[in-house]
């Protein structure tokens, strides 16, 4: 119960309420009156004024109408009220915290418990909310001053001013509040806040400013930082596993990320290529074709181990097919190649040394062929090379004048030219240009043979002597300066033998000799002797003891003779027989150097004799010679059926025989021939077929008849 309520029965005691403004003014001091009323108390108090019944309590001097009211729980002014006007109002104070509920007032004298004289608490159930609390953000009016989360809150954030809007704020300009004023954010990181691009976590660029506000400009990670690769062998071009970033190049780093190899300077892109497996240029590949050192290779399309020079390629290593020489000169033969035999006259360069063969070659039966250039190039007309053919096989000889002496001691040999007018063979002074030792078949063609003091082919007891396309020339010897062979066979082809002189057989001497001799020219050959004595066959002499000689399409002109034989042009002699057809033996001369008037003629025919459509013409003899055109000591048949003819011959013997002079047991039969007539008669006498000119004939044209020696007359 509140002391209030405690006063109320005091004052019902007392009387109830007096009229206090009836009573006198009380004294300015306190003086004891005499207790008039009815009551014991004789006790004057203050302000009763003698009046008893005023006094509520005469037993207290301190209780009276006009004493003044005290905060004592009694009504010292006995006016019926206890304390009135001098209680103190307390409020609940519930929650303990200084502050009193204004909605749970009451009055006391002394501050009751639980109550504190205040009433400024604004929530009584909270004991942090009263004025002078710490205002907090949070909705609540912690001091109680009626606004609640003020800026000065304890807990009031500071907020920093947002000018760019980046979310970031500046530190410089700040005020505190519990929520973000308009302009401002929590954060105070931003070193520029007039730009939204600069702010903590921005990202950097490069360019001079901190763009992500930690204090450093162009930083390494800034967006647009460009790499940058070590260049640790400081040749200009970087390593792309090593890099950083940074705005500004970082020594020893470059923007360049193409090297290879950063350990060596001689390796990057455009370097120079070397073979030998590296890749110095960086373009992954290594041993290129484009490398400072490779090798050039040849084609060696022939597998001969020598390259053609003019189809190359460039490689560190050599292609297939290919090789590091460029010394061949025809890489579709393997036959052509340096270091080749040189073994055919066939204008083939061979040794691709710039020309064909320079001389010559031997090659055997198993196709190996020997060079013999050198030996040939060496030789001089003062010291000609030695040949000696030991195998069978053949002899090229390659155009050219070659001073070359061969020995031929081999069964089979072929030895051969490149033509007549361009291999020329020179016995230069020596006995002959060819001897066969040994020989079965012996081959010469396509060459001139020259120079010879024996016989240019000196081929004795050779079995098989086979001579084509030759040109035997300016030899001497006093049997077959051009030719002499024994006891064998002879095929003469396409031949030319001139200006050779021998006793017998300027041209060839063939002794015991099966010889065919065609289309072949014998000309200014000279059988000669000086002094008395024997010579014959200007162009062919067959000796005695066999043999036969058969003449196709061949010429004898201006052939000599001059002994006691003659035969200017052929000269058979006995045990041999003369075949010739389509021939022409003109312009020869014979002469007998004892003057005796031996035996003459172009044809000296001591043997028997077919002669066919040939021409024995505008031969003669001198001197006392015998015949001009024929000197018969065999069987002779002329047979001009198809044509040829004796005529135009000039004799010198007891008036002159020009046709034709028979010896011994000669006979000459004549088919429809050709004697000559007016300018192309002979002279002076066709035939003499006695011992005197009594037996002297002539004919004209196609005449037919038989003449005798024995019976001297022609019939």
């Amino acid at each position: 119960m509140s002391p209030r309520l405690v006063l109320l029965p005091l004052l019902l005691a007392c009387g109830g309420p007096s009229d206090e403004g009836e009573k006198p003014p009380a004294d300015s001091a306190d003086t004891a009156a005499p207790d008039t009323d009815t009551d014991t108390d004789t006790v004057v108090h203050c302000g009763d004024l003698g009046d008893p019944a005023a006094d509520c309590d005469d037993n207290n001097a301190d209780v009276g109408p006009e004493c003044p009211e005290l905060c004592n729980g009694i009504d010292d002014n006995c006016n019926g009220a206890i304390d009135e006007g001098v209680t103190t109002t307390f409020f609940e104070d519930r929650d303990g915290d200084g502050a009193g509920d204004p909605l749970r007032p009451t009055d006391s004298c002394d501050t009751p418990s639980g109550y504190v004289a205040n009433s400024t608490d604004c929530d009584d159930t909270d004991p942090a909310t009263h004025p002078g609390a710490d205002e907090h953000c949070g909705g609540a009016d912690e001091d109680c001053d009626g606004t609640v989360d003020e800026d000065d809150a304890v807990d009031a954030l500071p907020w920093y001013a947002d000018t760019d809007a980046d979310g970031y704020g500046d530190a410089a300009v700040s005020t505190r509040a519990c929520t973000a004023p308009t302009g401002t954010v929590a954060d105070a990181t931003d070193c520029v806040d007039t730009d939204p691009a600069t702010h903590p976590g921005a990202d950097e660029h490069c360019g001079g400013a901190d763009e992500d506000c930690d204090g450093t400009v162009d930083e390494p990670d800034a967006v647009d930082a460009p790499t940058w690769y070590a260049d640790t062998d400081a040749d200009g071009y970087g390593d792309a596993a090593v890099s950083t970033r940074a705005c500004v190049t970082p020594t020893g780093f470059l923007a360049d990320t193409t090297d290879c190899d950063d350990t060596d300077p001689a390796t990057h892109p455009g370097a120079d290529e070397y073979c030998g497996g590296a890749d110095e240029d960086c373009d992954g590949t290594v041993d290129e074709d484009d490398a400072v050192d490779v090798p050039t290779w040849y084609a060696d399309t022939d597998a001969d181990g020598y390259g053609d020079a003019a189809v190359s390629t460039l490689a560190c290593a050599a292609p297939a097919g290919t090789l590091a020489d460029a010394t061949d000169c025809d890489d579709t033969d393997p036959a052509f190649h340096p270091g080749a035999a040189d073994g055919y006259c066939d204008g083939g360069d061979y040794d691709c040394d710039g020309a064909g063969l320079e001389g010559g070659s031997f090659t055997d039966t198993a196709g190996a062929v020997t060079d013999l250039s050198a030996l040939l190039q060496a030789a001089t007309y003062a010291a000609p090379a030695a040949y000696s053919a030991t195998a069978d096989g053949e002899l090229e000889i390659c155009a050219g004048t070659w001073y070359l002496l061969v020995s031929v001691d081999t069964p089979t040999l072929t030895i051969a030219g490149a033509g007549s007018g361009d291999t020329i063979l020179s016995a230069a002074g020596n006995a002959s240009v060819v001897e066969v030792v040994s020989s079965s078949t012996l081959t010469v063609e396509d060459l001139a043979l020259t120079g010879a003091t024996t016989s240019a082919l000196y081929a004795p007891d050779t079995p098989d002597l086979v001579l084509a396309s030759l040109d035997i020339f300016d030899n001497t010897g006093s049997t077959g300066a051009g030719v002499y062979h024994t006891n064998g066979a002879l095929q003469m082809d396409d031949s030319w033998v001139q200006g050779n002189i021998a006793q017998y057989g300027a041209g060839l001497y063939l002794e015991e000799v099966i010889a065919t001799v065609a289309d072949s020219t014998f000309d200014d050959n000279y059988a000669y002797y000086f002094g008395f004595s024997d010579a014959a066959g200007g162009g062919i002499y067959t000796a005695a003891g066999g043999g036969v000689l058969t003449v196709t399409a061949s010429t004898f002109t201006n052939n000599w003779s001059y002994g006691y034989y003659g035969g200017a042009g052929p000269a058979i002699a006995a045990h041999s027989e003369l075949v010739m057809e389509d021939s022409e033996v003109s312009d020869n001369l014979s002469r007998d150097s004892w003057q005796y008037g031996h035996d003459q003629g172009a044809l000296g025919l001591y043997a028997d004799a077919t002669i066919t459509d040939s021409y024995i013409i505008n031969n003669s003899t001198t001197t006392f010679g015998s015949s001009g055109g024929l000197y018969i000591a065999a069987s002779v048949v002329i047979d001009c059926s198809g044509g040829g003819g004796v005529y135009g011959n000039t004799g010198n013997d007891y008036g002159g025989v020009g046709g034709a002079r028979l010896a011994g047991d000669a006979s000459l039969q004549s088919i429809d021939c050709d004697w000559g007539s007016g300018a192309t008669d002979n002279t002076a006498f066709d035939i003499s077929a006695g011992s005197t000119m009594a037996s002297a004939y002539n004919y004209g044209s196609n005449a037919s008849f038989t003449c005798t020696r024995d019976s001297g007359t022609c019939y």
